[in-house]
C-alpha cells in the first residue's frame, strides 16, 4: 500500500513572467505529477521566457481538469 504523504502531487501551480518582478505576471496550473514535465509543457504553451513552480496543487485545485492539461489559474 503506498501512503499518501509518498504519492507525488496532482499537478503544479507556476508563477510565468517576462522579467524578474514582472507586475504582469499570471499562473498556470498543470496537471502533470512530475516537475520537470509540467514544466516543459508550460513552456510550450506560454510567451513569457521566466517559468517557475510556485507550488504543488492539491487534489480539489485540479479534480476538473484532464490529465496533461495546462491552463490558466485564478489566484
Amino acid at each position: 500500500m503506498t501512503n499518501a504523504s509518498d504519492a507525488p502531487p496532482p499537478g503544479w501551480l507556476f508563477k510565468v513572467e517576462n522579467h524578474e518582478g514582472d507586475p504582469f505576471a499570471r499562473y498556470i496550473a498543470a496537471r502533470i505529477a512530475d516537475v520537470d514535465e509540467a514544466t516543459e509543457a508550460v513552456r510550450e504553451v506560454v510567451e513569457e521566457k521566466i517559468v517557475t513552480p510556485d507550488r504543488n496543487l492539491s487534489r480539489a485545485e485540479v479534480e476538473d481538469m484532464e490529465p496533461g492539461e495546462v491552463r490558466p489559474y485564478n489566484v
